[in-house]
């Protein structure tokens, strides 16, 4: 028989939920468990974690955002279309984890989106558009309209580039979308983690015994100027936990 408590427990004891479900405020959003409510655990290394408090990572990778042209690409399913295409065109393809996109394919795929609609703004763009507008409220913009004018244009010669400058950007999202048509879900993940940043940084960490035993120990230091954000307080592994008040 299995028994849910509506709540996220660990072999150990120790809760890990950070958001207290069984109150809400007036507009209906649930708040997090007080600190009155949590208490310390150590670990089998000897440091201390919290229960209440979510899971935090021993070490943190930069964020990736794709560029705005990938996720037009994406979000306007030009992408998905394209690798539907593929899959009818091609038989077969390599393993998930040999499969590439060559210049070649990658030129067919611009050839495929020439006559499409793929248009967007940048963060840039949008940027220079409320400036025009805050100017024209404020009686500015006659005086900076010729420098606008070359800007705009300036910015929007280079999102001509785009497609070559974010090409390996968009050469992932193609190669994700065509494995999945060949190996489905399990291929799409296996052709992802080449390019996987969190998956370089964990195999890093277990292969170095020092750094590994300094992350279990909560001696871990991320080295000054490094990409690491912070070092968490927190620890999600039962076999680090057995859950000693």
């Amino acid at each position: 028989m299995k028994v849910t408590v509506a709540k996220y427990y660990i072999p150990s004891g120790r809760c890990i939920q950070a958001i207290d479900y069984s109150h809400k405020n007036k507009e209906g959003v649930f708040g997090t468990i007080p600190d009155s409510l949590i208490s310390a655990f150590k670990t089998k290394g000897g440091r201390t974690v919290y229960e209440g408090r979510g899971i935090k990572p021993d070490i943190y990778t930069d964020k990736f955002d794709y560029s705005n042209i990938a996720m037009a690409l994406y979000s306007k399913y030009l992408i998905f279309d394209f690798a539907t295409q593929f899959r009818i065109d091609h038989p077969a393809i390599p393993p998930a984890d040999k499969f590439e996109i060559t210049d070649s394919i990658f030129n067919v795929f611009l050839a495929f989106i020439s006559d499409k609609n793929y248009d967007y703004k940048t963060k840039s763009e949008e940027a220079l558009e409320d400036l025009r507008k805050n100017s024209e409220k404020e009686n500015y913009f006659n005086a900076i309209r010729s420098e606008y004018d070359a800007l705009k244009k300036q910015m929007e010669n280079d999102k001509k580039s785009d497609l070559t400058k974010f090409k390996s950007q968009i050469s992932d999202l193609i190669k994700q979308e065509i494995v999945s048509r060949y190996y489905y879900q399990r291929g799409k993940i296996i052709a992802s983690l080449r390019t996987d940043k969190d998956l370089a940084k964990a195999i890093t960490t277990l292969t170095d015994q020092n750094l590994y035993k300094s992350v279990l120990a909560g001696t871990y230091k991320p080295p000054v100027g490094a990409n690491d954000k912070k070092t968490g307080d927190d620890d999600s592994s039962d076999n680090d936990d057995p859950g000693l008040h």
